[in-house]
């Protein structure tokens, strides 16, 4: 047991440079788990806005015997309330990183490039 342990603290030890400056900068090491999670709430807020929306003008037809019009206007009114919830959760998490940005924690790569640049262009 002893053994393993001393082998995972060796490789802990080994960890790349990149990583260990991410660690000195404060820089949050599960960014690409953060990423997935942030991509899934977007989709989740309007999946959720549209079909509560959905469901509530199916249900309100059903009791006043109004079909299809209290669903075609809710599904709306769901499928607008999603978007803003979409619009706020994006807003909020470009905040965030830019304040990371601005704290010098987070770099979004601003260096590089991606082969379009007019210097890398010929014209002729």
């Amino acid at each position: 047991m002893k053994r393993r342990l001393d082998d995972v603290g060796a490789r802990l030890n080994k960890m790349s440079p990149q990583r260990e400056k991410a660690l000195q900068n404060g820089a949050a090491v599960g960014t690409k788990r953060q990423s997935i999670g942030r991509a899934l709430r977007l989709g989740t807020d309007l999946v959720a806005g549209v079909a509560v929306g959905g469901l509530i003008g199916f249900w309100l037809d059903r009791w006043f015997d109004t079909a299809p019009f209290g669903f075609i206007l809710f599904f709306l009114l769901g499928t607008a309330a999603g978007f803003l919830n979409v619009f706020r959760t994006a807003r909020q998490i470009q905040e965030e990183q830019m304040e990371l940005v601005k704290q010098g924690k987070l770099d979004l790569g601003q260096d590089l490039t991606d082969g379009d640049d007019d210097t890398t262009k010929s014209h002729t």
